[in-house]
């Protein structure tokens, strides 16, 4: 058990920076299509890959966003984080959707008010779980600055290949307000998740 806190001082306490495994959870679950293997993202590729679905596109609420998707979104299973990162993550949900040579992939994760969370370490756990994931060669990384309803975010964009699938591409919106975390990945042929990533990227909202 933690101990107390130190109340002989009136001087402000300073959160804990996010140690290296809670530091990749976001990127870790964000893209875990990616991250998990080869196997899992080709198996979703296979999926939608020579199969023509319709697109319904609404307004959607979401893992606590409002967003533009083209179909309708489902809650999918997430490992539970390493020990830890558990202490210090109230709540990890993640939410997917298939279109016509695409993935999506929503991801919220809520933590406890002593983290402190920051888009960049974010951006950067994902980058870096990307770089190891198994199966991926040739990737390609950039960061462009992005907004959330006038709010600091990032665009974290990857090109790569994968065994028997080809050229893929991935955009990946990354941000933060207060203690959650969300990212919206659209990943898969490039030129359909280039299509798609361009209408539901600049769609998304915290709800109110």
């Amino acid at each position: 058990m933690a101990a107390p806190p130190d109340l002989s001082s009136d001087a402000p306490k300073k959160k804990p920076a996010l140690g290296w495994p809670l530091r990749i959870i976001v990127g870790i679950v964000g893209l875990v299509a990616i991250v998990s293997g080869v196997k899992q993202i080709g198996r979703g590729i296979s999926e939608i890959k020579g199969t023509v679905l319709s697109e319904d596109w609404q307004r959607r609420a979401v893992a606590g966003l409002s967003v533009d998707l083209p179909a309708a979104p489902t809650k999918e299973d997430v490992h539970p984080p390493a020990a830890e990162a558990a202490s210090s993550v109230r709540l990890i949900e993640l939410h997917g959707a298939k279109t016509n040579g695409t993935l999506i992939k929503i991801t919220h994760v809520a933590y406890v008010e002593s983290a402190k969370v920051a888009v960049d370490s974010e951006v950067q756990g994902g980058m870096e779980a990307l770089k190891g994931s198994p199966g991926i060669a040739n990737l390609k990384l950039s960061v462009v600055d992005a907004q959330v309803q006038g709010g600091p975010a990032k665009t974290v964009l990857a090109d790569y290949t994968l065994p028997n699938f080809g050229e893929q591409h991935s955009e990946s919106l990354y941000f933060c307000r207060g203690q959650e975390s969300w990212v919206v990945a659209v990943m898969g042929v490039p030129a359909r998740v280039k299509e798609t990533a361009a209408r539901l990227l600049p769609s998304v909202q915290v709800a109110p």
